[in-house]
């Protein structure tokens, strides 16, 4: 999947795999741990995060918890990874019904693909500015903060080298 969304150089390879890593902890974790904690809960109606997730049903924040390696949350989301990757030609899951179908290998790698190319993080990724890249992925803007950011230049480094970047 990684071709099918331009990750096709060590540089935009050694980005997507620093993110998924740190994200998926090595891959281990697929399913947003839930405590709730006091961000989770926001993720319920009737709140502004929840509502810019598209959660409008009690018990959404949970049941769209992210899923994946990439950690795709929402309900909104689910149901645009399933319209994009149908309109792909991709014969997927409903994940608005099943968004635990995201924790599986192909779905999984195909969602973080879509978000990776939805964000244009290619361009990022190209400028070899892994902060950016974080930012993006954990904070939805390249300018955020990323939380656990000297890991994911870690794992990006080691990727950098591992790749011949």
């Amino acid at each position: 999947s990684c071709t099918r969304f331009g990750i096709t150089t060590p540089r935009r390879l050694a980005a997507f795999l620093s993110q998924v890593l740190h994200e998926s902890a090595c891959l281990t974790i697929l399913r947003e741990l839930w405590g709730p904690t006091k961000i989770q809960l926001e993720y319920e109606p009737p709140s502004r995060r929840a509502t810019g997730l598209g959660n409008t049903q009690p018990g959404d924040g949970l049941k769209f918890r992210g899923y994946g390696p990439i950690q795709t949350s929402g309900r909104r989301n689910a149901r645009r990874v399933t319209k994009a990757l149908r309109a792909l030609g991709i014969d997927c899951p409903d994940f608005e019904q099943e968004p635990e179908k995201l924790m599986l290998p192909r779905w999984g790698s195909l969602a973080a693909g879509l978000f990776w190319q939805d964000n244009q993080i290619n361009a990022w990724a190209d400028k070899l500015d892994i902060d950016a890249v974080s930012g993006i992925v954990n904070t939805g803007r390249p300018t955020g903060k990323a939380l656990h950011a000297a890991e994911r230049r870690a794992i990006y480094q080691r990727a950098l080298t591992a790749l011949g970047a």
